[in-house]
C-alpha cells in the first residue's frame, strides 16, 4: 500500500516496519526547531470549572474516539492496520504504530489540554509529527464528540456549545539560562516500584522515561533522535533534582492513578538536559499524557 499525504507521506508505513525504513539521525539541538506540533483549539460556552477536573480530558478523549470510530475501517476498529488510502485517523488515535524496542510501543502522537477562560472552557488537541497531516479529521472528531456531549456524572451526558475553533503552530523556545524548575499544571503520573520521599516520584527515572518518549515522538517526524543518555544520567547523579510538592491523583475510570503535583528543581542543568526539559514542556511528561497528565511549565528557579 502506498499513499501521499502532506510532508509526512508514507511515514505510517515506516513506523510499522521500522526495520525497512531508515530514520534520519538528528540531535536534540536540531530537533527542537524541527518539532511539528499543531494545536487545534475549541472554545466552549460555560463549563470553565471542568478545566480543573482531572477526569475531564479522559471524557473528551473518549468522545473524540467514538467520533473517529464512525469513519474508521473495520480493520482499524479490530486493532489491525487500516487499509484505507490514506489510513483513517482512528488508526493513529487508537492502534499501535510501531515500537521503540520490544515491549515499548511508540507514544501516541497527541496530547490533550484544558483551560478555563473566565467562565468558559477551552480544549486543545496538540498533534505531533505525521499526525499533523490528519488535523482536519481530528478537528472534526473533536468537535463532533464535544457536541455529542460529555458524561458529567449526575448531570448525565451534557452537549457542549462550541463558540470558536482555531489552530496554532507551536514553536519550541530556547531553554532559559540558570537554574530551572518544572512546575506541574496537571499531575505527573509515573509507574513506580519504589517511592521517592513519599511523593510517588523518582525524577531521574522520570527523565529517563521521558527521553524514550522524546525518541518516540521524533520517530513520528521521521527522525532517529540521538540523545547522550549516559551524559544525562551522570548529570542527574551529580546534581539530583530537588522535589517539592504533594500527591495528587488523576481520575481515570473507577480507579484513580496516583500522581505528583509540585515542582522539580534543577540547580545547574547542562545544555542537553536543558533542551530535554524544554521538550517536556511541549510534549508533556510521564504517563497518561493523552488524557492531559504531565503538563508542565519550565521556568527560571526563583
Amino acid at each position: 500500500m502506498a499513499f501521499r499525504r502532506g510532508k509526512h507521506a508514507g511515514l505510517d508505513l515506516c513506523l510499522r516496519a521500522a526495520k525497512d525504513c531508515a530514520m534520519q539521525p538528528i540531535s536534540l539541538k536540531d530537533f527542537l526547531p524541527a518539532l511539528c506540533a499543531r494545536d487545534l483549539v475549541v472554545q466552549i460556552a460555560g463549563h470553565g470549572g471542568l478545566a480543573a477536573g482531572t477526569a475531564t480530558l479522559g471524557r473528551v478523549r473518549g468522545a473524540m474516539g467514538h467520533a473517529l470510530a464512525l469513519s474508521a475501517s473495520p480493520e482499524a476498529l479490530a486493532g489491525a492496520p487500516c487499509p484505507y488510502d490514506p489510513p483513517c485517523a482512528y488508526d493513529l488515535f487508537h492502534n499501535p504504530q510501531g515500537a521503540l524496542n520490544p515491549g515499548f510501543e511508540l507514544p501516541k502522537p497527541f496530547v490533550l489540554r484544558a483551560d478555563a477562560q473566565g467562565a468558559d472552557l477551552t480544549i486543545t488537541l496538540r498533534l505531533f509529527g505525521a499526525a499533523c497531516d490528519w488535523a482536519p479529521e481530528f478537528r472534526a472528531a473533536l468537535i463532533a464528540g464535544l457536541r455529542g456531549g460529555l458524561d458529567l456524572g449526575r448531570a448525565g451526558r451534557v452537549p457542549m456549545q462550541i463558540t470558536a475553533v482555531s489552530h496554532a503552530q507551536l514553536t519550541a523556545s530556547p531553554p532559559p539560562a540558570g537554574a530551572l524548575a518544572l512546575r506541574t499544571q496537571t499531575p505527573i503520573i509515573q509507574r513506580l516500584r519504589a517511592d521517592h520521599a513519599g511523593l510517588g516520584l523518582d525524577p531521574a527515572s522520570l527523565l529517563t522515561g521521558f527521553a524514550k518518549r522524546a525518541k518516540g515522538i521524533a520517530q513520528w517526524h521521521g527522525f532517529a533522535l540521538d540523545l547522550p543518555e549516559a551524559e544525562l544520567a551522570e548529570a542527574l547523579r551529580a546534581a539530583p533534582p530537588a522535589v517539592a510538592g504533594e500527591r495528587r491523583a488523576l481520575a481515570r475510570g473507577t480507579k484513580p492513578r496516583p500522581g505528583f503535583s509540585g515542582r522539580i528543581a534543577f540547580s545547574a542543568p547542562p545544555p542537553e538536559l536543558r533542551r530535554l526539559l524544554t521538550l517536556a514542556e511541549a510534549l508533556h511528561i510521564g504517563a497518561d499524557t493523552t488524557i492531559g497528565a504531565g503538563r508542565v511549565r519550565l521556568t527560571p528557579l526563583g
